[in-house]
């Protein structure tokens, strides 16, 4: 794998990535756009999901109860679309998960869109109201999630396009999805983040903006269940690609922000944000994805155009996992034996201290320079959402994740 980049402002250039990173095996290359999507509880219950992202023949939520060994249909839209990531509660009840699914379909060149929900892990369904009032009409949906909230019947979407359709902003449900109510509507959103905390805290992050329009703001957030809002982009620069929070959320207070080329970090729930990673030479920031160990691992992802990279010291350095072309990533822990191995890893060169956003600092990752260091972390990697795989070890080795 090549880096390259130009010099800026004071840094650490590198241009030439060595050998060292893991390689990926050659794996099955699905039809159409899917996604893998593990259980939050994954190292309990094993439990994967598969499903079409659009376009897909066959509308078909998949999942596996046995690591990917075997599938099962468990449920179907009436016609070729797709469905958005499927949303879990973080709750274990007495009959399994409970999952919210949006779906999309064509249906004799009339698009189609609508919610439901199952409270035993994909057995049984039940409808739900979508969030938008032309559901059920010739017009897809302009609702982006639900988004689950450890409050199991509390769920928020965001909505977008024209408001003399369906009205814009973030909309949120106490009834598991029956009824909707508007909480922001000054222009259109694209992402809810819920804290991990929220039934304690009621914090909601919301990214504004549509397709074809930027938001007045990067990022707003609400401290009362989205009752009120108020701006948390200072420091931002307005290009918000991902939110992740620390799973100690309720403690540290600490997410961060992935924009197209900088990571950023808040330690004071959103109020400031400071830049820890900057990635140049034509590498845009696709994902980003955290550690379920995070607290004590300090363990980050950052998935760019052509590799998987990681930081095992939050943020400070970074190295390649895996050189592979548009990844997409899910972090699960791994409770399986494992034992951690000793390895030959050269100490990391050190960055400068991030100074403001508008100074540009670069900050390029070591990138196979060091072994991968083992971890007792379950990784779901996409390659252009067409080929699957998987580690048991952090990214050391890896497998193919056979798809239905």
């Amino acid at each position: 794998m090549l880096l390259s980049a130009a010099i800026v402002s004071s840094c650490v250039l590198v241009t030439q990535a060595q050998a060292g990173s893991s390689a990926l095996p050659t794996c099955p290359e699905s039809e159409y756009a899917h996604s893998i999507v593990p259980s939050p509880f994954f190292e309990q219950d094993r439990t994967v999901y598969f499903h079409p992202i659009s376009g897909s023949y066959e509308s078909k939520l998949w999942r596996s109860t046995n690591d990917g060994s075997s599938w099962q249909a468990v449920f179907q839209s009436l016609g070729p679309g797709g469905f958005d990531t499927p949303a879990f509660v973080p709750l274990m009840n007495r009959s399994g998960l409970t999952v919210y699914l949006s779906y999309s379909f064509d249906n004799g060149g009339i698009a189609w869109s609508g919610v439901v929900r199952s409270t035993d892990s994909g057995d049984t369904w039940e409808d739900r109201s979508a969030c938008d009032t032309y559901h059920g009409h010739s017009y897809p949906s302009d609702c982006i999630g639900p988004y689950a909230t450890n409050q199991p019947d509390t769920i928020f979407a965001a909505r977008f396009n024209d408001p003399q359709r369906l009205g814009k902003g973030v909309v949120r449900s106490d009834d598991g999805g029956l009824t909707w109510q508007v909480m922001w509507e000054e222009g259109s959103v694209l992402e809810v983040h819920p804290s991990p905390a929220f039934r304690d805290d009621q914090v909601v992050f919301a990214r504004p903006g549509g397709w074809y329009e930027p938001g007045p703001y990067a990022l707003i957030a609400s401290s009362d269940g989205g009752i009120t809002w108020q701006r948390r982009d200072a420091g931002l620069n307005g290009e918000t690609v991902e939110l992740v929070f620390s799973p100690g959320f309720a403690s540290d207070h600490t997410l961060f922000v992935a924009e197209s080329h900088t990571l950023f970090r808040s330690q004071d729930v959103g109020l400031n944000w400071q830049p820890i990673a900057r990635i140049e030479g034509g590498f845009g920031i696709r994902d980003l994805d955290i550690s379920p160990d995070y607290v004590n691992d300090l363990t980050l992802f950052l998935s760019i155009e052509n590799a998987l990279l990681v930081s095992y010291d939050d943020g400070t350095n970074w190295y390649a996992i895996v050189d592979v072309h548009q990844p997409t990533l899910d972090v699960r822990r791994q409770l399986r034996s494992f034992t951690e191995q000793p390895t030959n890893r050269r100490a990391p060169i050190s960055v400068p201290t991030p100074g403001p956003a508008s100074q540009n600092y670069l900050y390029l990752p070591l990138a196979g320079t060091i072994g991968v260091h083992p971890r007792p972390l379950s990784l779901f990697l996409s390659r252009e959402f067409d080929r699957f795989y998987r580690s048991d070890d952090g990214g050391l080795t890896w497998r193919c994740l056979l798809p239905p």
